[in-house]
């Protein structure tokens, strides 16, 4: 089972006491303020989806104790999911579950927060402790925009989760990061379409090179993506990834908004 949880910027403390003190180091050492902004952004919205995950929000059906209010839908046709909003302190708490149908409760106080720390590995992908322990939770950070995303699963799973902000990328993203199939697929794509589908192949692109452990370090070619626009489950939408040096196939989720597109590899796909 698996959390997935969206925060806002404007949803993250102004004070750093939710932070660990090895984080609070590494924070000082980042010099230009949107690399803090968006180091910090990571950060908090990973360890909500942590602390959700170590209470167990994934493991109960329970309802919604106050009740969502919808966002504008896009224009987009090829819309994934609505976006759902709850209010929490004036700011904008927003839940994703791709294996539940509800939002986790209350979180937990910034000052426990504090007792967790995320820090990077030899290979650079996020690695989680408690007071210096392992926390026993994989987890997945992207960031995109104002907006951060975070997959948290059980201890060693592999999985890979990203977030791209809809907007126009140039074409030459395509020409020098997309195989030839994906290419096609831009191309013979509805003009409507072409920035969800664009995002979509980068974002899944991303998601997959995170569970392998290998990030941007490998050739993106490697990863061919193709995304299924049928109608959505329970919300979610399938992609499928094929790994051109290892032969392994990914079986993806994606999702959006009216302003990013999210998507997941699962662990054991």
């Amino acid at each position: 089972m698996l959390i997935l949880r969206a925060q806002n910027f404007s949803d993250v403390p102004d004070d750093d006491n939710w932070l660990s003190a090895g984080e609070r180091e590494v924070l000082a050492g980042l010099r230009f303020p949107k690399r803090r902004n968006d180091w910090r952004l990571g950060r908090w919205t990973a360890k909500q989806t942590i602390s959700a995950f170590l209470r167990g929000d994934h493991l109960h059906d329970m309802e919604l104790r106050t009740p969502l209010r919808r966002v504008p839908e896009s224009n987009t046709s090829l819309l994934a999911d609505r976006l759902t909003e709850r209010p929490r302190s004036g700011k904008s708490q927003i839940s994703y579950n791709f294996y539940n149908a509800r939002s986790a409760e209350s979180l937990s106080p910034e000052s426990d927060l504090s007792q967790f720390e995320i820090r990077a590995a030899a290979d650079g992908a996020p690695e989680v402790f408690i007071r210096n322990d392992p926390a026993g939770v994989a987890i997945s950070i992207s960031h995109a925009g104002n907006r951060g995303f975070c997959a948290a699963g059980p201890p060693g799973a592999a999985l890979g989760c990203d977030i791209e902000q809809l907007e126009p990328r140039a074409e030459l993203l395509a020409a020098d990061f997309f195989t030839p199939e994906e290419i096609e697929l831009v191309r013979n794509a509805a003009p409507e379409n072409i920035v969800l589908i664009t995002n979509l192949i980068w974002s899944a692109k991303e998601s997959v090179l995170k569970a392998l452990r290998e990030g941007l370090r490998r050739d993106t070619r490697d990863i061919s993506v193709k995304p299924e626009f049928s109608k959505p489950e329970n919300g979610r939408r399938l992609w499928t990834g094929r790994c051109r040096w290892t032969s392994r196939v990914f079986h993806g989720r994606w999702f959006a908004d009216s302003l990013f597109v999210y998507t997941l590899t699962p662990p054991n796909t």
